[in-house]
């Protein structure tokens, strides 16, 4: 229509257009990613929905979205479709949830034990050190591996005990923070379950986009305590910034934890090069 002689564009659009010439492209560290999503609706995640997202995943349609100067992000590992359902479910259920779960929790058990006029006095908890190793998903997929270290220092307040912990994963996103977490266990076996809640930081590397630095933590773990040989549990829990950024998709962490009274780090130095793939250079240096 000739109403401009010059523009900055898409790509993509300059595509089919013979009329437009492409004078030079905008380098990429100049801007951010220009992200195109398909989501799936959870109120109507139906086997057809699942086949449609699919079948825009794969080699046929990469080809077009190639040809029209689209290209994919990353592969990412798909979950079949009632994992999907359920992970969707669990996601929604543990956003906030299980923060106030935790407070609940204590609040109801001051309110069962005969604790006035002190249900809130400092107290003297059992110091453990857990380690623990899973998948990240983020939107139904799984994008990372994380390891996960964290403290209970042995200070408590009321039911609450004081717990502290960083986490990193093998896309170099950092989160480390400090928090409660509220423990109850069977009086019949040695099975007990906790419930946490954390606020922290988050540094992002090469993962997704959380919205900002603040984010907070809270989930569950479920295990069983072998006495003084230490405990082993499966862990869950969910991680966003509550609605403080614009962006708050979250991630949620599927993790099995061991944890212990005592704590030597050397013998998890394999278990975190494994994870990371770390490698020792010949000259001692670590990569």
């Amino acid at each position: 229509m000739n109403e401009a002689r010059l523009a900055i564009v898409y790509v993509s659009d300059l595509i089919g257009q013979p009329a437009c010439h492409k004078v030079a492209p905008v380098p990429e560290e100049a801007h951010e990613s220009i992200i195109y999503t398909i989501d799936l609706l959870s109120q109507n995640l139906t086997q057809a929905a699942e086949n449609f997202a699919d079948f825009l995943t794969s080699l046929p349609a990469l080809g077009v979205f190639y040809h029209f100067g689209f290209t994919p992000l990353h592969e990412r590992r798909k979950l079949p479709l009632r994992c999907r359902r359920y992970l969707l479910d669990v996601g929604y259920i543990m956003d906030g949830t299980f923060a106030v779960l935790t407070l609940l929790a204590g609040f109801a058990d001051i309110s069962l034990s005969d604790c006035k006029p002190n249900c809130y006095a400092a107290s003297q908890a059992p110091q453990r050190t857990s380690i623990s190793a899973g998948q990240v998903y983020y939107q139904l997929d799984q994008v990372d591996t994380e390891v996960y270290l964290r403290r209970e220092p042995g200070q408590a307040y009321g039911p609450w005990r004081m717990v502290y912990g960083a986490s990193a994963t093998q896309r170099r996103d950092y989160w480390a923070g400090v928090g409660v977490l509220y423990e109850a266990a069977l009086k019949t076996a040695p099975i007990f379950a906790q419930l946490h809640l954390m606020s922290g930081l988050y540094a992002r590397g090469a993962g997704e986009d959380l919205g900002g630095p603040i984010e907070f933590r809270s989930g569950i773990e479920v295990g069983y305590d072998f006495g003084s040989a230490g405990r082993l549990a499966a862990s869950y829990d969910h991680r966003s910034n509550a609605g403080i950024y614009a962006t708050n998709f979250g991630l949620e962490t599927v993790q099995l934890l061991c944890e212990g009274t005592a704590f030597s780090p050397h013998r998890y130095v394999p278990f975190f090069c494994q994870c990371f793939r770390c490698q020792r250079a010949r000259d001692g240096k670590d990569k």
